[in-house]
């Protein structure tokens, strides 16, 4: 092949040899739990081609008992059964069972090559899949799927590029992991040992005259415990009926609405201005109110911070707290956080809930501090909630990076002309995820 062509085929043509798997007898004990890495289905992931552990091993005994044979390290495996067109490589030698197929490359065809185009063959391979139960393909239409073909230095050039933007995905997908426990540790100490005056957590150990016992555990002095419909003018849910859609009118929200990442008026079904006027005349929804989920996923919370008028399903509760006494913020925190999953576990018999009553909702236990505090609460969340939405943000620009670099150089609309400039760029996406 010369230096600069390039052209599609078969991806059998890049592949030297196929190797199945297979799965040791589950009945006998010693084939089991030992130092080789055993791979399944279940240890595939849509977002990411590196293996780095799987759930269950096998042992060599094991290994010699089974159609399993050892794959070496850094060979491109795929998924031909179940979750076709999923693919990884392991780290180190592994056995695979009988739902994947290892692909040992071709002379001239780099592993990492072959797996960021399996990688992109995924929907193609997705398609192709046939079961009535059990979606599955057949090897030969696995190798049959056409794949790009280029020089060896460029295969190399295009495989750095992509696994460079896969590491800023792995590390900027880590800073948000980070941040997301941090929160949910800075969520339960804010909750039970609050912020003093100087911006700082109470300490129960060393001043534990700043705290008392309540319903809800230990909480400092100078807070309350409180029943929800004491510090709220309104807790009521929407209409009963399922009103009459329109194409255009007043927005209509109902409980998957909520549960959305934002609410935006342009996707939310529509009522007409006339039942709309009719509606809230007993529930109207206003700025500041608090709207939670009481049916199907219940217990996710929303804060109305939007001006524009909508209407309300039964599915949804709307809590309209006494802006002396209670900050909408502070209470969709206290709402969506464990002390009131804990009081909703208790008061079901059920193992999922799935309904919540308005009584219930009313009875909620809320720890209440002087809404200066409630203020400082909110405040340090909302910092620490922005630098996760930037993550997100960040992570998502990089996913549509690698898809659209995936389908350049892939099909060799893009060719990689100048390494040193592709290898400087990638390296700074890599080395400076932004949180």
């Amino acid at each position: 092949m010369s230096a600069d062509s390039c052209s599609f085929v078969p991806l059998a043509i890049l592949v030297e040899r196929t190797t199945g798997g297979g799965t040791p007898p589950r009945g006998v004990p010693s084939f089991w739990g030992g130092d080789i890495p055993w791979a399944s289905v279940k240890d595939f992931s849509d977002n990411e081609i590196d293996l780095h552990s799987t759930e269950e091993s096998i042992t060599l005994a094991g290994l010699a008992a089974s159609a399993a044979r050892l794959i070496a390290a850094g060979t491109p495996l795929v998924c031909t059964r179940m979750a076709v067109g999923r693919c990884a490589a392991a780290a180190k030698p592994v056995a695979i069972n009988q739902d994947l197929k290892a692909l040992e490359p071709s002379q001239g065809v780099d592993n990492r090559f072959l797996l960021h185009a399996l990688k992109r063959l995924q929907p193609a391979l997705q398609a192709r899949a046939v079961g009535s139960t059990v979606k599955g393909i057949a090897l030969r239409d696995l190798l049959s799927a056409q794949v790009i073909r280029l020089p060896l230095p460029e295969q190399r050039r295009v495989a750095e590029i992509l696994d460079t933007l896969d590491e800023a995905i792995r590390k900027t997908e880590q800073v948000i992991a980070k941040l997301q426990q941090m929160k949910q540790g800075l969520l339960h100490d804010l909750l039970t040992r609050g912020i003093d005056e100087n911006g700082k957590l109470r300490d129960p150990e060393r001043h534990p005259e700043q705290f008392k016992d309540s319903p809800l555990g230990w909480i400092p002095r100078e807070w309350n415990v409180e029943q929800l419909q004491r510090v709220t003018s309104l807790i009521i849910d929407g209409t009963h009926y399922t009103p009459t859609y329109t194409t255009v009118g007043i927005p209509f929200l109902r409980v998957t609405d909520v549960h959305n990442d934002s609410i935006d008026p342009a996707t939310t079904k529509y009522i007409s201005e006339s039942e709309h006027r009719a509606l809230i005349k007993r529930c109207h929804p206003t700025e500041g109110d608090v709207l939670l989920s009481k049916n199907g996923t219940v217990g996710i919370p929303r804060v109305v911070d939007w001006s524009w008028s909508f209407s309300i399903f039964v599915s949804l509760a709307l809590i309209r707290p006494r802006a002396e006494e209670l900050n909408s913020e502070y209470l969709a925190t206290v709402l969506s956080s464990f002390l009131v999953a804990q009081q909703i576990k208790r008061r079901s018999k059920q193992a999922t809930v799935t309904n919540l009553h308005l009584e219930e909702i009313r009875q909620f236990l809320i720890p209440l501090p002087e809404v200066e505090e409630q203020n400082r609460i909110v405040t340090i969340l909302q910092r620490l909630v922005a630098r996760e939405s930037s993550g997100v943000a960040e992570l998502d620009k990089l996913r549509t990076l690698k898809r659209g670099l995936m389908d350049d150089l892939l099909t060799g609309r893009v060719r990689v002309s100048v390494p040193e400039e592709a290898a400087t760029w990638t390296a700074t996406l890599a080395t400076n995820p932004r949180p």
